[in-house]
């Protein structure tokens, strides 16, 4: 019973030392940071062509089918109006119908593409209910996007978006800007910069979110020079991430290179977020140059383009001692929240600095590769470590071994239990044992003629417990 409690307790010690981590790293989850294409999407599907529904076999049907794509939906002389237009014109009459009822009208034009469709949906726009002008708007960009409507629904929405007096322009506006006609959208846009005042520099980003386009970047300029919103700074640096040309991305490296610490973060994210090669190698230039304030390095570290940045980095020999242990140490603060995948990339690219000739430059990289939580077993690459004539370089790859020791590799341990540093000892064969068995006998045997105390007597229980009964 005293063995048993013994080998209780001995696991115990060792769950903690191996598991405390690694189940950490398991049901940690991460997301991405929120970008400005991922605010776009939900607009750009709800634009989507409606889903048509199944066929009416009532008497309305054969007047439904009359309606098609392309043509007239008002009725000719002595025909009936049909359901979906008697729906719209009573929504219209009656204000006061149930909401419910004249949402529905509104929406049922999208199944009737027609130029008596969009009349009506513009006369919806003057209703007093905000929730049905919306739907009104929306429903407008559907038909345009999906009919050969197109060019009546967009000066709908454009003549709507340049209303001043219209509360709902910024909505119109950004429906409008999904129809490709950039020359006409953009004049608008830069009337909405023109109001200067936060509400409508925001619009006229997320208007230009959505156009993304070369002839974008001078009002782009102008927001940058004008706008203190964080917000709408920081979609506006995305916006030029996306674009991508010469004059965009000279926009990005003036704020890169800034000395203002919040205009560095903001050009980092956009350009750390970006998957344009060009764009990686300006941060790595910016930390080669060491001119980043620790927010920037921190969003750098968190972001897919970590691995490729600070490889880069360390691999120059402009970067001195100092900056590297300064950018391991950021790596190992911030990584941590990073999805799986950019902590593996990050994880692969410090055993690239373990070979390092400089022994303060391992320890530091193998510290950090403790930190940053791997999904991938790296044990193949800090084993050989072991064997290293600096102590401090064996106790940082043992700390770094513990989250991925395993059955298939505890054996390795073996050769740091009778290693001169007490902790690395006893650290060493307190993991190990969690996976002993009866093929270790020889090695517990050894272990148990240990000078060190702790070691002998938790190896006799481990005798004891796996030798064969």
């Amino acid at each position: 019973m005293a063995d048993l409690s013994n080998r209780l307790s001995i696991t115990a010690v060792g769950l903690l030392l191996l598991t405390g981590v690694s189940v950490y790293f398991f049901f940690y989850k991460t997301q991405e940071p929120n970008t400005v294409e991922q605010s776009i999407s939900p607009l750009v599907k709800s634009l989507q062509p409606p889903i048509q529904p199944a066929e009416n076999t009532s008497s309305n049907a054969s007047q439904k089918e009359t309606i098609k794509i392309g043509e007239n939906a008002a009725p000719s002389a002595g025909e009936q109006e049909p359901d979906w237009i008697k729906a719209a014109l009573k929504s219209l009459d009656d204000p006061d119908q149930d909401i419910s009822l004249r949402l529905e009208a509104v929406a049922a034009l999208r199944n009737h593409p027609s130029a008596k469709a969009i009349e009506l949906l513009e006369m919806f726009l003057a209703d007093r209910e905000s929730i049905l002008v919306e739907e009104a708007l929306k429903t407008l960009g559907v038909i345009g996007l999906n009919s050969d409507f197109k060019n009546l629904a967009f000066n709908i929405l454009a003549k709507t978006a340049g209303d001043k007096d219209s509360s709902f322009r910024g909505q119109a506006l950004r429906y409008a800007a999904m129809f490709g006609e950039d020359d006409k959208i953009l004049p608008i846009i830069g009337e909405y910069l023109a109001e200067n005042t936060s509400e409508f520099s925001a619009l006229a980003v997320r208007a230009m979110a959505i156009v993304s386009s070369p002839e974008c970047v001078p009002y782009l300029r102008e927001v940058l020079a004008n706008e203190s919103d964080s917000g709408t700074r920081q979609n506006a640096y995305q916006i030029l991430a996306k674009i991508g040309t010469q004059e965009a991305d000279d926009l990005l490296k003036d704020s890169l290179f800034s000395k203002y610490g919040d205009e560095q973060a903001s050009s980092a994210f956009a350009l750390s977020h970006s998957q344009n090669a060009n764009h990686h190698d300006m941060l790595a230039e910016a930390l080669i140059n060491d001119t980043l304030e620790h927010n920037a390095l921190s969003i750098i570290a968190t972001s897919r383009a970590a691995g490729n940045v600070f490889s880069t980095a360390f691999r120059s020999q402009d970067v001195s001692k100092d900056d590297k242990l300064y950018y391991l140490n950021a790596l190992a603060d911030s990584t941590i929240s990073s999805p799986g995948y950019v902590r593996d990339e990050v994880a692969h690219m410090l055993t690239n600095l373990l070979n390092s000739q400089d022994p303060d430059i391992e320890v530091a990289a193998l510290e950090t590769l403790s930190k940053v939580g791997p999904t991938e077993d790296l044990s193949k690459a800090l084993v050989p470590k072991f064997e290293s004539n600096d102590i401090l370089v064996q106790g940082a790859a043992l700390k770094a071994f513990t989250q991925h020791c395993t059955p298939d590799n505890y054996k390795h341990l073996k050769t740091l239990w009778d290693h001169e540093d007490e902790k690395i000892r006893r650290t060493a064969f307190v993991v190990a044992e969690l996976f002993v068995n009866e093929s270790d006998m020889e090695d517990l045997e050894k272990a148990a003629k240990s000078k060190d105390e702790f070691i002998s007597s938790q190896a006799k229980v481990m005798i004891n417990y796996v030798a064969p009964n």
